[in-house]
């Protein structure tokens, strides 16, 4: 089989299984150029420690069947890149303290950097976060959306993900909510890059930098600022990070919901 030196390292990873047979001595391919483009080369020892490769699910195109492996793979601690409303995620099981290291080891990023999660809704929301009234209005108006709100945390989540308080994401991406779901537990919701690098709105991009054990393919996806992050701590809202949703909005449904429980 030849590869022409344009080829697409990602468009289809059966390509790459078809040029890394069962057959081969990976651990050989990985120190002899089989006759393989350079850029190729370079791919098969960023990304093939021993013998796997990185299984490739296209979002658009399944069925139940790509559900239950994704929750299957949550379930056994692996580590999945998926699309949110906003870049590429990277998502492990957030009550895993193995898979939430692994998450910071292949992101390169220091443990004193918080994660946030992501929940399916406002109800599994309560198992990790403590939900006041106005918290929860405010969450009800713009979630699932681009916000993400941090609120005190409960002995549900582990320290090594943040010991005080907790980031809460529902991104508004049906079929990721409906894998989350289905899990049943929260998954983290850091960007799929390495720490300090730029987010990913392109899957293949994200698949390039970080070593994960699935790819979640929706499609490249469409610009957009980060989340707006507000903190919910301290009672009034607090702006840490101005994104996609102006906090004008949220200080003024905040001023809202005083007035109609006043």
């Amino acid at each position: 089989m030849s590869l022409a030196p344009s080829f697409n390292l990602l468009t289809k990873f059966s390509k790459i299984e078809e040029c890394v047979s069962p057959n081969l001595n990976i651990a050989s391919m990985r120190s002899s150029s089989m006759g393989l483009p350079t850029s190729l080369q370079r791919w098969i020892k960023k990304r093939i420690p021993g013998d796997r490769v990185m299984r490739r699910i296209y979002l658009r195109e399944g069925g139940e069947s790509i559900i239950d492996e994704v929750v299957d793979a949550l379930r056994r601690g692996k580590l999945i890149i998926y699309p949110t409303d906003t870049v590429y995620g990277l998502g492990a099981d957030a009550e895993n303290i193995d898979a939430v290291r692994r998450v910071y080891e292949v992101k390169g990023r220091p443990e004193e950097k918080r994660l946030t999660i992501a929940v399916s809704d406002i109800e599994m929301a309560e198992r990790y976060a403590v939900v006041d009234e106005i918290s929860r209005r405010l969450m009800e108006k713009f979630l699932p959306g681009k916000v993400t709100f941090i609120l005190k945390k409960t002995s549900r989540v582990p320290d090594i993900v943040n010991p005080e308080a907790i980031g809460i994401r529902i991104p508004n991406i049906p079929i990721i909510l409906r894998i989350i779901r289905e899990f049943g537990r929260a998954i983290t919701a850091t960007s799929a890059n390495k720490s300090g690098s730029p987010p990913k709105l392109d899957p293949e991009e994200a698949a390039m930098e970080i070593e994960a054990d699935l790819l979640l393919d929706y499609g490249r996806l469409p610009f957009s600022r980060p989340s707006t992050i507000v903190d919910l701590t301290r009672g009034e809202p607090i702006l840490v990070r101005e994104g996609d949703v102006p906090f004008s909005l949220v200080m003024r449904e905040y001023s809202r919901i005083r007035y109609l429980l006043a």
